[in-house]
């Protein structure tokens, strides 16, 4: 199975077991925001991202500066979804019963070890609701219970949290902290094995990451594709679901930059055995009418040096902050 049409497929799969874990939740709260993931995922568009563009963004959102919030200006055109009449009843005080969503696949998993254990993730689901903030759960492989073969598996939610529109990155920990404790009122248990610190460490992480690939998808600094094999699954999809309009799926690449060689550096004959990143950073612009001190993360871009054939080199230090 192509790593692209295994995006499409996985995405409902966990429709399929979300669906038919409703109700199964003792947390009110979070059990009143199920119906949102399942409603998310049966509208969401889906996004494949290749190995390059997952170890660039990961690399780049380590410096995001503290001071960045989820602005609605970052949130490109998306499928558009009616948020479940619960979670509109829960956490909407004003009548915004619309809200944006996508689903990311990552081809190969992000380095960010969840709450719920060792198991890496495999998918972020989001969704969006302009002027309130942004939705996130995170999807692992579900490897105690022995499900699946070969390359099916299914995805089940381990890291969920909010960001608010108006709440900076430095204030993330605290929301989620408060959001473990009401999750877990009797202590550590149920899916969160690691503890309050690792949910704060994978919520961040997760945030930062999808934070940074906003601004990349937006500047262009990564490129979109249509995914080329998945038109028959996609079909058979709508037919099974009812659905209005056919899914489809974006290959998520590392943008080829024009005019960049291995002779990059004037010396005529020298020749490169891998590709890496050079010079970018982030910048915390100011934007806005007059008298408004709002900021949001602009990306000053770099490029990639090297062969186009040879494999990407990731490096600890590539990139810096500036403010």
């Amino acid at each position: 199975m192509s790593k692209d049409l295994e995006a499409l497929e996985q995405q409902w799969l966990a429709y399929e077991v979300n669906k038919a874990a409703l109700g199964n939740i003792a947390d009110p709260q979070v059990g009143a925001l199920q119906p949102l993931t399942i409603t998310a995922l049966a509208n969401a568009d889906t996004f494949c991202w290749h190995p390059e563009p997952i170890a660039a963004v990961t690399e780049a959102s380590r410096t995001l500066p503290d001071d960045v919030m989820m602005t609605d200006g970052l949130f490109p055109e998306a499928p558009v979804m009616t948020v479940p009449k619960i979670v509109a009843d829960l956490v909407c005080n004003e009548l915004r019963d619309r809200a944006a969503c996508g689903w990311w696949w990552f081809t190969d998993p992000l380095p960010i070890q969840t709450c719920s254990g060792p198991e890496p993730v495999h998918a972020l689901l989001w969704s969006h609701v302009a002027g309130l903030g942004t939705w996130f759960s995170a999807f692992v492989r579900d490897s105690r219970q022995g499900w699946g073969a070969g390359d099916r598996f299914y995805t089940l939610p381990t890291v969920s949290f909010r960001w608010d529109a108006d709440l900076k990155l430095t204030g993330l920990p605290h929301v989620m902290r408060e959001g473990y404790r009401r999750a877990n009122p009797n202590g550590d248990g149920g899916l969160q094995r690691l503890g309050i610190e690792a949910t704060v460490e994978a919520s961040m992480r997760l945030g930062q990451f999808f934070l940074a690939g906003l601004v990349w998808l937006n500047q262009r600094v990564l490129s979109t594709a249509p995914a080329e094999g998945t038109r028959q699954v996609s079909r058979q999809i709508q037919r099974n679901y009812h659905l209005k309009r056919r899914p489809g799926v974006t290959v998520v690449h590392l943008r080829r930059r024009e005019g960049t060689s291995s002779q990059g550096d004037g010396q005529s004959g020298r020749t490169y055995t891998c590709r890496w990143v050079v010079t970018g950073h982030w910048r915390n612009q100011p934007y806005g009418p007059a008298g408004k001190k709002w900021h949001r993360p602009i990306w000053i871009d770099g490029y990639v040096k090297g062969p186009a054939d040879q494999p990407l080199r990731e490096t600890q230090k590539i990139f810096s902050v500036k403010h």
